[in-house]
């Protein structure tokens, strides 16, 4: 929580199990304290549904079960930063210097 508070990420993953909070309470507190909410997978080994029910019903924008298919949390990861940060125009390409 002290790093999302001095710096800038373009997504959050949290596992439920964290050593001193739980992962949905630093969701919790992300989407309370943050001033531009920050796309967050929850990547955990609950697979109980009440628990995935609550993590997307507290903000998270996706929930995965560990252990995770490598090829489909980088496919989880790429759709949600697609739909966080949409491009506006096709995509820019910015030139500095020569």
């Amino acid at each position: 929580m002290h790093a999302l508070r001095q710096e800038t990420y373009d997504l959050l993953i949290l596992d439920w199990n964290l050593p001193d909070l739980s992962g949905l309470e630093v969701l919790n507190w992300a989407r309370t304290s943050l001033k531009s909410p920050l796309p967050t997978l929850m990547l955990t080994g609950r697979c109980d549904e009440a628990d995935t029910v609550a993590a997307l019903n507290a903000g998270a924008n996706d929930y995965v079960v560990k252990p995770a298919q490598p090829q489909v949390l980088i496919a989880r990861v790429n759709a949600i930063i697609r739909r966080a940060y949409p491009q506006q125009d096709g995509g820019t390409i910015e030139i500095f210097g020569d």
